[in-house]
């Protein structure tokens, strides 16, 4: 687990979520939190324009959405990051209260083994992240080296309660969804997982409301460290700096 200490986390209760800080201008017509634009939209009418192509352009079309998240939601995430003093464990809950006040469902996660990695910062480490993430370890900044050899690694596992994907394709396939739906929580869980690593992350959603259940259950775990898993259930490798295709 993170060395978090109470006063840290006290801290990170001080920082000002995201509906606290998302700038709403009706009359330039937008909505900003600091520099990253937002969308706000009905999930069944992105969920319907899915429900609308052939199975081969919807699964295109859910790696597409994830891989998407993926990049750019990495760039909110290492903002989060930035705003917590770079603690795994506030990164975790500001993730899921972003999630939340988003309307992205309640995401809860159940961390596996130990916390990022247990090597000291440089100068080099200290450098801020880029607009493409980077890494993030103990007291040390967040940078674009990847883990250091030998480095301890963890698994992220994520329930979601209540995803919107899900609920909207639901209506679409009364029967059960094809797929699993829930792309952009995918991609955002691999770029999460990649910062905790410090390396490339690949993540699957394991099950899905969408097709049964009343929860979404997803897995983010090293790149490389189990077989690819079947199409549409996993989005590109994570980025620490340059993206890289693991074996």
């Amino acid at each position: 687990m993170s060395d978090a200490t109470p006063d840290k986390l006290a801290d990170t209760l001080a920082v000002p979520g995201l509906r606290g800080r998302l700038a709403f201008d009706a009359q330039a017509g937008c909505v900003h939190d600091g520099p990253r634009r937002y969308l706000l939209m009905r999930a069944d009418v992105l969920m319907g324009a899915l429900h609308a192509l052939t199975p081969a352009a919807r699964a295109d079309m859910l790696d597409a959405l994830a891989q998407s998240t993926q990049r750019f939601g990495g760039q909110s995430l290492a903002a989060y990051a930035q705003q917590v003093g770079h603690e795994r464990d506030a990164l975790l809950q500001a993730t899921a209260s972003a999630a939340a006040e988003l309307g992205w469902g309640r995401w809860g996660f159940d961390d596996q083994g130990e916390a990022m990695h247990d090597a000291q910062g440089d100068a080099q480490g200290d450098k801020q992240c880029d607009e493409d993430g980077g890494v993030l370890a103990h007291d040390r900044g967040c940078g674009r080296r990847p883990a250091p050899a030998g480095a301890r690694s963890v698994a992220l596992r994520l329930t979601v309660t209540n995803s919107p994907f899900a609920a909207a394709s639901r209506a679409e396939f009364p029967g059960g969804a094809p797929q699993p739906m829930c792309a952009p929580i995918r991609g955002t869980l691999q770029a999460l997982a990649a910062l905790c690593l410090g390396a490339p992350a690949l993540a699957r959603e394991l099950s899905c409301a969408a097709q049964q259940g009343e929860h979404c259950l997803f897995e983010a775990v090293p790149a490389g460290a189990e077989a690819p898993a079947p199409t549409s259930a996993l989005a590109t490798p994570g980025r620490c700096g340059p993206a890289s295709t693991p074996n």
